[in-house]
């Protein structure tokens, strides 16, 4: 069954990488956006399926076992208030991220925002085609919709055990956030996007932000959201410590 599960999540990965890397050549608008919002939808269910999450369970305090499996750094709360049988306690655990290469997938979405951005400025008139400012809008509002899932789907695997390492996951995310940015600027630029696109595509980054922040803590330790000190500097105050929730 885990042997299964592996393959099929390494086969979706492949399939993401695969369809991220073709060329975006398109004469239409709407189309180069609403296959970047496909791309996105996509990455974000898989990097949320690759997180298997614990059932919740009690442990008895006599040192028996119930059998259900725990994820290790799983702490226990205090005991039960009624409801529970005298002795058990709740456990809390993290989730455990399967193999999946994270930082590739962020990448391929990346190059794919780039190269969009990219033809749209070096052929502009086979771009806009006969799109309409509100055909547009509203498919760039569907494609920057996606990126706040992909933002939870990180921010998920990221506070789970995983097996990838923070720094470069980090670092994709980051990547991902100016690429976000820089294709919104360039649209607006034109007029070709709305200001609640504009206020959608701020709100969006700032979603990306706070996933990365779920990266930060050295080698493949799961963490949590970092406090922002004013002037968005990230403080490491908010890391999760081993053993801790």
């Amino acid at each position: 069954m885990q042997f299964t599960s592996n393959l099929t999540l390494t086969l979706l990965a492949t399939l993401i990488t695969f369809i991220a890397v073709i060329p975006r050549v398109t004469a239409d608008a709407v189309i180069s956006l609403s296959s970047l919002q496909s791309q996105l939808y996509d990455a974000a269910q898989a990097i949320d399926s690759s997180v298997v999450s614990p059932v919740n369970a009690t442990d008895n305090t006599d040192g028996a076992d119930d059998g259900t499996w725990r994820a290790v750094g799983g702490r226990k709360t205090k005991r039960q208030a009624g409801g529970a049988a005298a002795g058990n306690r709740q456990i809390v655990r993290l989730g455990v991220g399967q193999d999946f290469p994270t930082e590739t997938t962020l990448t391929n979405l990346t190059i794919a925002i780039r190269e969009a951005e990219r033809y749209y400025t070096d052929n502009f008139d086979d771009w806009m085609g006969d799109s309409q400012f509100a055909d547009i809008d509203n498919a760039y509002l569907g494609y920057v919709n996606e990126v706040p899932d992909v933002a939870q789907a990180l921010t998920t695997r990221g506070k789970s055990w995983h097996s990838e390492l923070n720094a470069p996951v980090q670092i994709a995310i980051t990547r991902l956030a100016e690429a976000v940015h820089s294709y919104s600027t360039a649209l607006a630029r034109r007029r070709l996007i709305g200001r609640m696109s504009t206020i959608r595509t701020f709100s969006a980054g700032n979603t990306l932000v706070t996933a990365g922040s779920h990266w930060m803590k050295g080698g493949k330790l799961p963490g949590r959201k970092m406090k922002v000190r004013r002037g968005g500097a990230l403080t490491r105050g908010g890391a999760l410590t081993r053993g801790g929730v």
